[in-house]
């Protein structure tokens, strides 16, 4: 029942931050228990996903391609347990990817390929890692990191591209690259 709480209000808050008015497709996917996987593709514009992993050992994907127009898509993960390893691929204009990682040994992965992409990433826990690569013009990438031994590694190619990190906790490291 507290799993089932805790899910809805992650569900809700990713809805209310969303920049995404309205989807053109909506898929959520909710991972309970061990070793459970998911993966959801989108093709077209404004479209949404939405992914929960609760429990240890899951895997999850989101892949979502722009097939024309300024409206991005938008993809929102949230991890918690042990062991869960999820990644976002997202190309186009305009695209958003959040994800929040609570737990122990969670992995992360986020790819953008465009412009005007954001990526935004919560990580608490211990020991959990998170990869954001960002290539194209006018990308930001937001990074905070509390918790015991985690790590990201960012990197973002192409002009005008921003990233903003905040560390907290202890034995955290954050590295990466930014080139034009």
């Amino acid at each position: 029942m507290t799993k089932a709480i805790v899910f809805s209000a992650a569900i809700a808050a990713a809805l209310a931050i969303s920049s995404v008015a309205h989807a053109q497709n909506f898929a959520t996917t909710v991972q309970g228990g061990y070793g459970n996987s998911a993966s959801i593709n989108q093709r077209g514009n404004s479209n949404q996903a939405l992914g929960a992993q609760i429990g240890s050992r899951g895997y999850m994907s989101i892949y979502q391609r722009i097939e024309s127009g300024p409206e991005g898509n938008y993809a929102g993960i949230s991890q918690s347990g042990a062991g869960n390893g999820a990644i976002v691929d997202q190309g186009g204009y305009g695209s958003r990817a959040e994800a929040i990682q609570r737990g122990v040994g969670n992995r992360l992965a986020v790819r953008q390929n465009g412009s005007h992409n954001f990526s935004t990433l919560l990580q608490g826990g211990a020991v959990n890692g998170a990869a954001i690569d960002q290539r194209g013009f006018v990308n930001q990438a937001g990074v905070e990191t509390r918790g015991v031994g985690g790590g990201v590694f960012t990197s973002q190619q192409g002009l005008r591209n921003k990233l903003d990190v905040i560390m907290g906790g202890a034995g955290n490291h954050v590295g990466g690259w930014q080139r034009d």
